[in-house]
């Protein structure tokens, strides 16, 4: 599959250099992928999947900041004193040192990737979650925003998050490879 991007780039009207009395430059991306079938919830790992952060007082530099978890910088982000870009890396790194000195494990994935299998399966928890009142049907439920169910390794209390569990948010939900 081969996807084509085109960006359309304005110039500006004053500009002595016009080329063929055009205003725009089309600009064309080829990109090929691999052939293989894919959904939009599949189309990146879960790790991956960019949501825009919009901290407001942590400076994005905790755990909480979804970009900073993920290694990444805030980009096209709702965040206020942001300090997780590339004009602050020295504070960025120093917060990174910080955050590893407390938990090794803090920047590593929490999905267990079942690589050798015969049949494809979604990525499992490593230690599940330990949801009590959001019935695992929040985006801070580790198995809800990762898109599998829960399993026997969560210690969650009224778990709805289960693969026979018809609810309008699993309809469609789950991975299937």
């Amino acid at each position: 599959m081969i996807l084509v991007f085109q960006l359309q780039v304005q110039q500006d009207p004053n500009s002595a250099q016009k080329e063929n009395n055009s205003n725009t430059s089309t600009v064309s991306i080829e990109q090929s992928i691999n052939n293989t079938k894919t959904t939009s919830a599949d189309y990146l790992p879960v790790q991956y999947q960019r949501k825009p952060c919009n901290c407001t007082k942590s400076m994005c530099l905790k755990l909480y900041c979804d970009c900073f978890a993920n290694g990444l910088n805030c980009q096209n982000c709702a965040c206020l004193n942001c300090h997780n870009d590339t004009r602050h890396e020295e504070e960025r790194t120093k917060a990174i040192a910080t955050t590893l000195e407390r938990n090794p494990n803090a920047f590593k994935s929490k999905m267990y990737k079942f690589a050798n299998t015969i049949t494809p399966q979604p990525d499992r928890p490593l230690k599940g979650c330990n949801c009590k009142k959001s019935s695992c049907h929040k985006r801070y439920c580790e198995c809800y925003e990762s898109r599998v169910p829960c399993t026997s390794l969560c210690k969650c209390i009224g778990c709805k998050n289960t693969e026979q569990s018809v609810h309008p948010l699993n309809v469609g939900f789950y991975r299937s490879g």
